[in-house]
């Protein structure tokens, strides 16, 4: 694991323009740590430091749903074709029943 001592989450900002992508970055790396998480917010404020973590957090979310959705496509999929199926044998059985019945009727 990464050692982070308080203020080197900034070394690799030299010449950047944007600490807040850095944040994000090292948020999705998970190798936060106490030290780094309270040098950012007394750098960048709390509000900046939440709206990375919120960033993270969606992004984090909606992968899960995009997997999620994946697999609920491929089960109403499977449900149709098995739906489709069984229709097949309740014909059939309509078939054999109305053919088994009396024809006068």
């Amino acid at each position: 694991m990464h050692k982070t001592t308080a203020g080197s989450w900034c070394k690799p900002l030299v010449g950047a323009r944007n600490p807040l992508s850095y944040t994000i970055i090292r948020l999705m790396e998970n190798i936060m740590d106490a030290a780094t998480i309270t040098s950012l917010v007394s750098n960048l404020g709390f509000p900046i430091v939440c709206v990375g973590v919120m960033f993270w957090m969606q992004n984090k979310e909606r992968e899960a749903h995009a997997a999620e959705s994946e697999r609920w496509t491929e089960v109403v999929k499977e449900n149709t074709e098995a739906l489709r199926d069984l229709k097949e044998v309740v014909s059939l059985l309509k078939e054999k029943v109305n053919y088994g019945g009396t024809q006068g009727e």
